[in-house]
Order: C-alpha cells, then sequence, then structure tokens
C-alpha cells in the first residue's frame, strides 16, 4: 500500500503539479518564447500528464507496481544520458530574419 501511495504522489507532483505551474504568462503563454518552443513546452507536459495516468492506472486498477517502477527507472536512465548535466550552456543562436 505504501509504494502506491508513493507512486500517487509522484504521479500527482509530476502529471498535475508541474502543468499547473507552467501553464501561465512565464511559460506556455510567454510572449518572448518562439511558437515553436511553446509546442515543445505544451507538448512534454502532454506527454509527462499522460505517463502519469498510465503509472496511477497501472498502480491501482490493474496493481502492477513492478511495471510501473521499471517503466519510472528506464526514465530515468534516459533523462540521466541525455541531459547537458551541469556543463555551460550555449550561447543564444542568432534569430533568423523573416
Amino acid at each position: 500500500m505504501l509504494a502506491k501511495l508513493i507512486i500517487t504522489f509522484g504521479a500527482l507532483l509530476y502529471g498535475l503539479g508541474v502543468p499547473l505551474l507552467e501553464i501561465n504568462q512565464t511559460h506556455v503563454f510567454n510572449p518572448q518564447w518562439e511558437p515553436h518552443m511553446r509546442l515543445h513546452e505544451v507538448w512534454q507536459l502532454a506527454t509527462n500528464s499522460a505517463l502519469a495516468l498510465l503509472a496511477l492506472w497501472l498502480a491501482w486498477a490493474r496493481n502492477n507496481i513492478s511495471f510501473v517502477a521499471g517503466a519510472v527507472s528506464s526514465r530515468l536512465d534516459a533523462v540521466a544520458v541525455h541531459s547537458p548535466g551541469c556543463g555551460e550552456v550555449p550561447r543564444r543562436a542568432p534569430r533568423r530574419s523573416r
């Protein structure tokens, strides 16, 4: 039961909390962001929320906690491999004229 509650807390934080924090003028509706940047932000939020719903469904309806744990750990591996880490952030590329 404790495992299900931990999964639920993480899924709600990841799938509901983050979108509530980022759907505002500083992220999704930021006029300074390029439209393509906003597209990727919304795409990320939708994907994260869908994965959170899948985790909740697997944990509570299917009672398959081991699959959720495996899926989460594989996702964390991908984040660690593809993350730029603490290195220097490259300067912004010049904007193309239209």
